[in-house]
């Protein structure tokens, strides 16, 4: 069924492939191999997040739950729960200490964040709540640690502080729902992809809008940097994937394969391939040498 998500690990070897169909899958990227299928929740997985040091793979769930799996077999899960509805999206701090989760929780949506430690039990740290029909599709950490921000309806970005939850500023511009943002490497800029079919970009921490990339024939879906900053991917409704050059926001490629929606794109660290996720069932990859 259709593929919601990717994750890779930070030594480019291990591939996380999950969506409808309940499960996670492990690929070894070298020889392109399924190593292992895991029953991992009762309904859709919506999100995966790998830690910064490789060692523990994070999936977001249709059935409330959190489940952190150790890598490299996907083995012992540890489960969190305490959101009310569907799990959205997942993301790591980037030392791997605390996790984020975000949820939609009737109205509005709840966002969690948990200390991780290396070995015991994660535990809530605290959580952060939406207004009224702000409706969370996706989670980012700062480079720095010190920031997350989420994607809602109706079109805002919104942007905390990470360790204490106090709001920082609610960035306005899209037309629709912001259904994706990922800050770049450097943290001087996030990106943001939206269902009024644009990329933006904005400065950081200030927020000014820097760019609005257009091109996508429907809903931005997914939208992520190269690990040297100098390329954003972004994916989304009509089934193509660009490729932009940064920080000019040109045009460089547009990658047509998957048949349908593509709901997630993400470089591999070296930067030579991208993985995407699609509606047609397949997991995807691509030389963008």
């Amino acid at each position: 069924s259709e593929v919601y998500a990717v994750a890779i690990t930070p030594a480019g070897d291990l591939l996380a492939s999950a969506g409808r169909d309940r499960t996670i899958r492990l690929w070894s990227l070298p020889d392109r191999a399924e190593i292992a299928v895991i029953n991992a929740h009762r309904a859709a997985v919506h999100g995966l997040a790998v830690a910064p040091d490789g060692s523990r793979l994070v999936s977001a769930g249709g059935d409330t739950l959190v489940k952190v799996w150790s890598l490299p077999g996907g083995d012992t899960p540890v489960t969190l729960a305490g959101h009310g509805g569907m799990v959205r999206a997942v993301a790591f701090a980037p030392d791997g200490s605390r996790l984020v989760s975000a949820g939609t929780f009737w109205t509005f949506s709840e966002i969690k964040v948990w200390d991780v430690p290396d070995s015991g039990d994660a535990s809530e740290a605290f959580t952060l709540r939406t207004g009224k029909g702000e409706l969370v599709f996706d989670v980012t950490v700062s480079p720095d640690g010190s920031r997350l921000a989420c994607g809602l309806v109706p079109g805002i970005v919104r942007l905390w502080s990470l360790p204490d939850g106090d709001v920082i500023t609610t960035i306005r511009g899209h037309g629709e729902a912001v259904r994706a943002v990922r800050f770049s490497p450097d943290g001087s800029l996030l990106a943001s992809g939206s269902s009024d079919g644009t990329v933006r970009l904005w400065a950081q921490p200030g927020g000014d809008l820097v760019a609005t990339l257009r091109g996508h024939g429907g809903a931005v879906y997914a939208v992520d940097f190269s690990a040297d900053g100098s390329r954003l991917a972004s994916a989304g409704g009509d089934g193509v994937i660009r490729v932009w050059s940064l920080p000019d926001g040109a045009g460089i490629a547009a990658l047509d394969g998957h048949t349908g929606a593509v709901f997630t794109v993400v470089f591999a660290p070296d930067g030579e391939w991208l993985i995407s996720g699609g509606a047609d069932s397949t997991v995807r990859l691509w030389d963008v040498t």
